[in-house]
């Protein structure tokens, strides 16, 4: 028996259930009995492992366990607190479920974007997703009817984890048209670009690890990394995309497992590689034999028609992996991605898929063939390169109507977003929280950074919307600069100096 720290507790070192069993229940029923009340410090960990002769970690346990069922809450520098007990039944309480879900504080990323698009309360300028206005619903129709009346069930069985063989060939074959030698290499079908990812850190990313990423990049990305434990090493990107000078010093200095870049309409930035940082990119790479991942979902979308040149088509790209897909050409819901690696990447990543997902959709895989087949994706993104560059123009004008100097931006190549800078003292997000208020949200930069150092940026897409909703989008963001420009200057913090 243990009083002397303020609770009673007996351990039974003899018996079968484990030591901070006994702590939970014990503690529980004297939070239940009413011997412990509302508002009740516990001791210290440090104070009950001690008094009880066990290793802190069984403390600790207990009061974690405690904590999820909602029947303690603990914070740093006060310790652990007793809730309310239940009222009802021994048995019955609310379970915490924030308390069960441990981990690290959650970060913005990719659910800032995707939170949004549901919203109709504003105008959504957060998600790059392609305008549902230009879809070519009878050219999708036609093909879906015929899939049906060729295939019929047999479109909606099992199929190999590497994708349908001839979707497959015909991917390569649209690479070879660009010079790719796909010797060597394999194609693997994914559900997205994101799995692609996903499914790589997998096979080659480990707790620790070190992963090199632009800044700012892809949320997507940068959630992924995070959640495999990566520790991420950020390069800066300007117009000409990464900083070739500043990687190599920081490969110099790490033992990077990985290199992230989004070489063609960069995400955010929209950037292009230049030519000469496209070859001390490969050979930096090369010479630390780091993997580089090119993630090349925007390269069709250039508004001079001419899709950019993909990193493996160069000489010494042994050791680059390329994903792509549908998701910005076509529709973000033809959940249709690949990667092309050396043939021994595809086979591990393939592996590893078939206790994901088994195999993408076989249905959209059939869908997006066909489209390929058909000259679809090629008509479609005719359309939408001119219906893209057309918006880039509005939003553009608009904004620069409407925000001044206060907003600073380099028009796109290419892409779906500009890029933003606030001139004014204050954060992105600081200033998100306004333009909220006035109707119009957007994605702060924080969102596509490592730390701090993208607080002064924020994105706007213009892919989803017609002119007049950009116009109107840009007017209310305008009002809000108005308003943040104003507030006293004591709230005002001042973001991190940009890298762009």
């Amino acid at each position: 028996m243990v009083a002397a720290t303020g609770i009673e507790l007996r351990l039974d070192r003899r018996a079968d259930e484990p030591l901070y069993r006994q702590v939970i229940a014990q503690v529980r029923d004297q939070i239940v009995s009413g011997t412990l009340r509302a508002g009740d410090r516990l001791p210290s960990e440090r104070a009950l492992s001690d008094a009880l002769g066990v290793n802190r970690a069984t403390v600790v346990t207990a009061y974690e366990e405690l904590a999820a069922a909602g029947l303690v809450t603990r914070h740093v520098g006060r310790g652990t607190t007793v809730l309310a007990p239940p009222r009802d039944a021994e048995d019955s309480f609310a379970w915490a479920w924030s308390e069960t879900l441990s981990g690290a504080e959650e970060r913005p990323g990719l659910h800032t974007i995707l939170d949004g698009i549901a919203h109709t309360d504003r105008i959504s300028l957060e998600a790059a997703e392609p305008a549902a206005s230009i879809f070519p619903v009878e050219a999708v129709r036609s093909i879906v009817d015929g899939l049906l009346t060729r295939e019929g069930g047999r479109l909606f069985r099992y199929h190999e984890a590497e994708g349908l063989p001839v979707l497959r060939e015909r991917i390569l074959e649209r690479y070879r048209a660009r010079d790719v030698q796909t010797a060597g290499r394999g194609v693997l079908v994914t559900s997205g670009t994101m799995q692609a990812i996903e499914l790589l850190i997998r096979a080659l990313v480990s707790h620790g690890d070190t992963v090199v990423v632009e800044s700012p990049t892809y949320p997507g990305a940068l959630d992924a990394f995070r959640a495999a434990g990566a520790r991420l090493a950020p390069v800066p990107v300007d117009r000409d995309g990464i900083r070739t000078d500043v990687l190599e010093s920081v490969l110099a200095r790490t033992s990077a497992r990985l290199v992230f870049t989004v070489p063609a309409h960069q995400n955010p930035t929209g950037a292009g590689l230049s030519e000469a940082r496209r070859a001390d990119l490969l050979r930096i790479t090369r010479r630390y034999r780091v993997p580089l991942l090119e993630d090349a979902i925007y390269a069709d979308l250039g508004f001079d028609g001419v899709p950019l040149r993909p990193l493996i088509a160069e000489s010494g790209a042994e050791h680059v992996i390329h994903v792509s897909s549908l998701s910005k050409s076509l529709a973000g819901g033809i959940r249709v991605g690949w990667m092309i690696a050396p043939q021994p990447v595809i086979d591990r990543v393939a592996r590893l898929k078939q206790h994901t997902d088994v195999n993408t959709s076989a249905f959209l895989q059939h869908i997006a063939d066909e489209a390929f087949a058909t000259g679809l994706v090629d008509r479609h993104l005719e359309t939408a390169r001119e219906f893209y560059r057309a918006n880039r123009d509005v939003l553009a004008t608009a904004i620069r109507e409407a925000c001044g100097p206060a907003v600073r931006f380099d028009l796109p190549r290419g892409g779906m977003a500009l890029w933003c800078r606030l001139a004014l003292p204050g954060t992105a997000r600081e200033f998100a929280a306004v333009a909220q208020r006035h109707g119009v949200s957007l994605v702060p930069g924080d969102a596509f950074a490592v730390g701090r150092e993208q607080d002064s940026g924020f994105r706007l897409t213009f892919s989803r919307h017609d002119p007049e909703t950009l116009k109107a989008a840009a007017a209310r963001l305008g009002e809000a600069l108005e308003e943040f420009g104003r507030r006293p200057a004591p709230s005002r913090v001042s973001g991190t100096r940009p890298l762009l």
